[in-house]
């Protein structure tokens, strides 16, 4: 009947079990953790009507590393001189297209995410509507993969951790805050 189809999804893994787990399994718990503000450098263009950089906000700064886009909503007139400009990806050295998708909320730290199709539902979703690539950064264990560059092999923490360090050396942490989520 066409309920059953192969492609790859993003799932939720348990790296201790070793299994995937339902969404009914799910338990959702309030953190306290850091949001990260990152400047992503823009790629130079002739006009110098654009800024240099644009900034993103997040919580997971290891994700970074598979990111495909930066993305903000097509209402947010902060934005519009830059939608459909090239970002370059931190500590990667990736061109990445800036896009505008109506997922994005304009509260939400700058208004402006990163895209990390591979490691969350929303950038997957958004991912497929604007035929994106999805580069699997972290494995089943874990682990940093070898799409991570000189962070593969490190824990996730260890490499956010190291992530976060190499910003700041780069001075490409605007900055961090606390944040609950």
């Amino acid at each position: 009947d066409g309920l059953i189809y192969r492609g790859k999804r993003i799932i939720n893994w348990c790296p201790r079990c070793g299994t995937a787990l339902s969404d009914l399994e799910v338990k959702y718990i309030k953190r306290k953790t850091k949001l990260w503000y990152i400047k992503y450098p823009l790629k130079k263009e002739s006009s110098n009507q654009i800024p240099n950089y644009i900034v993103i906000a997040t919580t997971r700064p290891e994700t970074m590393l598979g990111d495909t886009a930066v993305a903000v909503n097509p209402k947010d007139t902060r934005y519009k001189k830059i939608v459909g400009k090239t970002a370059i990806l931190p500590l990667m050295n990736r061109e990445i297209p800036i896009i505008a998708d109506r997922l994005i909320d304009i509260n939400f730290g700058t208004g402006a995410v990163k895209i990390t199709p591979a490691h969350d539902s929303v950038d997957f979703e958004i991912a497929q509507r604007h035929k994106l690539k999805a580069i699997k950064i972290i494995n089943e264990n874990g682990k940093m993969t070898h799409e991570a560059g000189i962070y593969a092999d490190l824990e996730i923490l260890e490499a956010r951790n190291t992530i976060v360090e190499d910003l700041k050396k780069l001075n490409l942490l605007k900055k961090e805050e606390d944040y609950e989520h």
